[in-house]
């Protein structure tokens, strides 16, 4: 009985227990009905191909990759929309998985040791090539063989040459005169002469080839010998001996080269960007071939880094003592180089996207999204790479991960249409270059193209142009240079090389900034109006207007032409929204061959639009004494256009055409084109 109770309760427990849970669970559920719909999909889409979409789950028809959800809030947040292009959001679960990892810009110096391989080779003025004055004859060489070491006044080797006979004889006659005259008492006129010719005499034995000791030995002895010696000048060791025993040998030939040894250069291989302004006299250390691990301290050289084409590396030369000749030439030596670098805003060089032409930094942009920063860099260094422009010291950025994010927002970025952007001067907004261009927000400023996110910013932009491209300048992060770059190698000799004589104390004076502004066509020289070109009348204008505002569509890949409005010739799109040679006006865009075209469509519109076109009055003449005018001369009109045209200026140019005969002048090089391929129909206007 007891048994029976205790199942009954145990069996009453657990369906209450089930019933409270199943009250919970849909009490929970109608509290929250908004949940899912914070994740309700919009469509599927493939990861591979971002510009295939489908309504259903499935594979993709291209690649056979499983399409993955796209929720309401990735695609049509707020935040999205007001990202730069190129910004992709990455879920925390996705971050994850592929490892991206964040960090911060760092402002700091970098210190370190740039370890590098070295050769070993002669000092260049330690050097000494004996060479033959005149015809002879070895007679004996020494035990002193290529590579052997030697001392100075060391006896090298014998040998004979006619040419000493005379010279030792005109010695001896000399002594002779000399020992006599003191011995008699001569004046003191005759005792110098006597001195004189002995100088003369040893000059001329030194000239030949004798040596110091064998001179003082023909001095003591007073007797000619054929053995002419040949003695080492400087300790060093034996580079090169060029003779044999009982070898002839012409005068020039090199019989022994000899070099001292006691200081070497070594040349350290360095990189073109790992120069970091090595100044003369930088104290560095090599390690010493022995393997005793013992190091000696030398200092670079006072001279300009070498470029050597078959490594493409700097060859930095560095001086080093080389008392006891462990250093011999052409061997290697592992060098180290000492680097102090100043504060600089610096990134791991993991974090940088390097494509060639452009280097990209991710930058966190909060909520899982990833802005693709474009970045000027400047030295780089172990792992650390120096940021010019484009980033800001505590900028949060991806630190790795980045070749996943890049290939992620370049497929999104051409699913989208999204070409090379570039920031608004005015409100800073990120804008696309080719949608600007095609909606003809793009204003040329002193030969720089500016894009605009909107008409009102190019309004704002175009009313003060100076005050928003100073704005648009970038600030560089890292210390400006001095007006005047100093030249690390400036205070030695080789300032005044030829290319730097020029600039006293080895200075570049920074150059100016080059701003040309050519005259308007059509503006004279000593006026500021512009001379209105002639405006087409009646259908012309109409058919006119309505080919540049809605010119035929074209097949992609091919050039969309437009004709101007203005002086109907046919005007390539792409071309003249480049040079910012559109203007919008009703709703429409209009191209134009020639910034004066486009100046006097911008003035009177509807005069090129609705027929309106009045013709400029020509100036009434005055009372009085008349006086030359630009007016009174024949006027140069371009046949193409029908504009004035200065004749001077169309010559200087190159904007002139021989037809028949006759000279034609022209406004612009796309009226010249013109006129070269159908000359017979402009020549009869």
């Amino acid at each position: 009985m007891k048994r029976s109770l205790a199942a009954l309760c145990i069996v009453a427990l657990v369906a209450v227990a089930f019933t409270a849970g199943t009250w919970v669970g849909w009490r929970s559920a109608a509290t929250a009905p908004t949940a899912p719909a914070a994740q309700k999909v919009l469509y599927y889409a493939c990861p591979m191909h971002p510009a295939y979409h489908s309504n259903d789950r499935g594979v993709c028809p291209s690649c056979g990759m499983q399409l993955e959800p796209v929720f309401l809030d990735d695609a049509s947040g707020a935040g999205a929309r007001s990202m730069p292009p190129g910004t992709i959001r990455i879920s925390p679960e996705r971050q994850q998985i592929t490892g991206i990892r964040i960090g911060q810009v760092e402002e700091r110096p970098a210190t370190g040791t740039i370890r590098t391989v070295g050769k070993v080779t002669v000092d260049e003025n330690r050097v000494y090539r004996l060479l033959a004055a005149g015809d002879g004859l070895v007679k004996r060489i020494f035990n002193n063989s290529t590579g052997g070491l030697v001392r100075k006044n060391e006896l090298l080797l014998y040998f004979y040459s006619r040419e000493f006979l005379g010279a030792q004889q005109a010695y001896f006659f000399a002594l002779q005169s000399y020992d006599r005259f003191v011995a008699e008492g001569a004046p003191a006129e005759q005792v110098n002469v006597a001195k004189t010719q002995i100088r003369a005499v040893i000059d001329t034995l030194q000239n030949l080839g004798m040596g110091d000791v064998q001179i003082a030995s023909l001095s003591k002895y007073r007797t000619a010998t054929t053995d002419i010696e040949l003695r080492s000048p400087v300790d060093g060791c034996v580079l090169a001996r060029g003779v044999t025993p009982s070898q002839r040998f012409d005068r020039g030939a090199e019989l022994y080269r000899i070099a001292d040894l006691s200081r070497v250069w070594i040349l350290a291989d360095v990189a073109a960007g790992e120069t970091y302004n090595f100044q003369p006299g930088t104290r560095v250390r090599i390690a010493a071939p022995d393997g005793a691990g013992r190091e000696i301290e030398a200092q670079v050289g006072n001279v300009l880094p070498q470029f050597d084409p078959a490594t493409r590396t700097l060859k930095l030369r560095v001086e080093a003592d080389n008392a006891d000749y462990a250093l011999r030439p052409d061997m290697f030596v592992n060098v180290e180089l000492p680097v102090s670098l100043p504060r600089a805003a610096t990134v791991p060089v993991d974090a940088l996207v390097d494509s060639g032409l452009k280097k990209i930094v991710f930058v966190d942009r909060g909520n899982g999204y990833f802005e693709p920063r474009r970045v000027q860099t400047g030295w780089r260094f172990e792992d650390r790479v120096e940021i010019l422009e484009g980033l800001a010291p505590g900028e949060r950025i991806v630190l790795s991960g980045v070749f996943l994010l890049d290939s992620e927002s370049r497929m999104r970025a051409a699913a989208k249409g999204v070409g090379a952007s570039e920031q608004d001067p005015v409100c800073a907004m990120e804008v696309d270059r080719s949608k600007a261009a095609a909606a003809g927000r793009m204003v040329v400023y002193r030969d720089k193209p500016y894009y605009l996110c909107s008409d009102e910013c190019r309004k704002k932009f175009e009313a003060s142009p100076a005050k928003y491209a100073e704005a648009a300048r970038p600030v560089r992060l890292s210390p400006a240079p001095s007006p005047q770059r100093r030249l690390p190698f400036a205070d030695s000799s080789l300032a005044n090389l030829p290319g730097i004589e020029s600039v006293p104390g080895g200075t570049l004076p920074p150059q100016p900034p080059v701003v040309t502004r050519p005259r308007a066509l059509g503006v004279p020289q000593d006026s500021g109006t512009p001379v209105m070109p002639p405006a087409p009348t009646g259908a012309d204008q109409d058919s006119q207007a309505e080919q540049a505002s809605r010119a035929p569509p074209t097949p992609t890949g091919r050039i969309k032409i437009s004709r101007d409005p203005v002086c109907a010739i046919s005007v390539s799109e792409e071309d003249a929204a480049t040079r910012g040679l559109t203007s919008q006006f009703q709703g429409r865009t209009f191209f134009f061959a020639s910034a004066d075209c486009k100046k006097a469509f911008d003035e009177n519109p509807a005069q090129y639009l609705a027929g309106r076109a009045q013709p400029i009055p020509a100036p009434r003449e005055t009372a009085g004494p008349k006086t030359p005018t630009r007016s009174s001369a024949p006027k140069i009109v371009d046949p193409v256009c029908g504009m004035e045209v200065d004749e001077k200026k169309a010559a200087a140019d190159g904007r002139t055409s021989s037809y028949q005969g006759r000279t034609y002048y022209f406004c612009a090089d796309d009226c010249k084109k013109a006129f070269e391929k159908a000359p017979a129909k402009y020549a009869r206007k």
